[in-house]
């Protein structure tokens, strides 16, 4: 038998009327649940404009970075020209090094600018310092060669958050066996970064300023694996050698300064009138590169065209 409602409607099962949600509780509600989805339609749209902004200031602070060590290295090519040209080479075949061996971004411009900058210390002291091998120096000169990592990591120490690089540029020059300088650090205790410019810089020197070719350089960096260099990045190398030497052994070709184009493997120094390296042999050209030679086209006399390798 069905309950019966009470006089005052209800029954044994509780009020009927407030059991069921009254219309202008359901419209309160539906009005309450949109505003919330504005506000998260709000909050959203902010977050992805904070989110780009700090992307674009991010890019603004790299490029005035990049732009400002690119300024110190011109003005070390003026004094020094040899070193400007090992500079630049060492970052770019660090900088494709570290692309051709997959890590990540960030860490291949903390390597990138580590390569680019390690030698600053040699900045302001004898040419004889980067124009001999070490073990040919006169002993007050090789021990004067010994202090540049140091020198180097305190001028770099002075710009605000880079100590990873300073770290880099201290230790660029120790062995993974603890024989190296100026620390003696051995293995895994080398910061990654500094393992890596080791390698990448006697391989510039042995090319460019030792003029071997890549066989007996290739040779050169297996006798010092497990001594001079770490085992499995020596091995990663190896494996980028190939790629490197493509470009680095293509038959060369004349190309007047018009013809410059992108990917192109740069075989000479593009030297300006007044003595500046404006970009040094053994880069691969980029269209900035190229605007860059362009700027300079009045400063570079007579000379309008160059051998490149594509």
């Amino acid at each position: 038998m069905a309950k019966q409602l009470e006089p005052d409607g209800s029954s044994e099962y509780g009020n009927g009327p407030s059991a069921i949600p009254r219309e202008d509780n359901l419209d309160a509600a539906a009005a309450r649940i949109e505003e919330l989805k504005q506000l998260l339609r709000k909050n959203a749209l902010q977050y992805e404009e904070t989110v780009q902004t700090l992307r674009e200031t991010r890019q603004t602070v790299r490029r005035n970075y990049h732009g400002m060590v690119q300024l110190l290295i011109e003005v070390i090519s003026l004094g020094d020209r040899f070193l400007g040209g090992h500079l630049k080479r060492t970052a770019e075949i660090t900088w494709n090094f570290c692309r051709f061996a997959k890590l990540p971004k960030d860490g291949c411009y903390l390597h990138y600018y580590g390569a680019l900058l390690h030698d600053i210390g040699l900045i302001g002291r004898s040419h004889h310092l980067t124009e001999i091998p070490p073990e040919q120096m006169p002993d007050q000169e090789y021990q004067e060669f010994r202090k540049h990592p140091v020198y180097g990591e305190k001028i770099i120490s002075s710009i605000y958050n880079l100590k990873r690089t300073a770290a880099i540029i201290r230790s660029h020059h120790e062995r993974y066996d603890g024989k190296g300088f100026p620390d003696q650090l051995r293995g895994s205790s080398i910061t990654y970064g500094a393992r890596v410019i080791r390698l990448v810089n006697d391989w510039d020197n042995m090319i460019y300023k030792y003029n071997m070719n890549i066989t007996t350089a290739t040779e050169n960096l297996k006798a010092g694996t497990g001594t001079l260099y770490d085992p499995r990045i020596t091995e990663k190398f190896l494996d980028f050698v190939p790629t490197w030497a493509k470009e680095h052994d293509q038959e060369s070709s004349l190309v007047s300064i018009d013809s410059l184009k992108a990917g192109m493997f740069l075989k000479d120094d593009i030297i300006l009138s007044n003595g500046l390296m404006l970009v040094p042999k053994g880069i691969i050209l980029n269209q900035i590169t190229i605007d860059k030679i362009h700027s300079f086209k009045s400063m570079l006399e007579d000379v309008h065209s160059f051998q490149v390798a594509y």
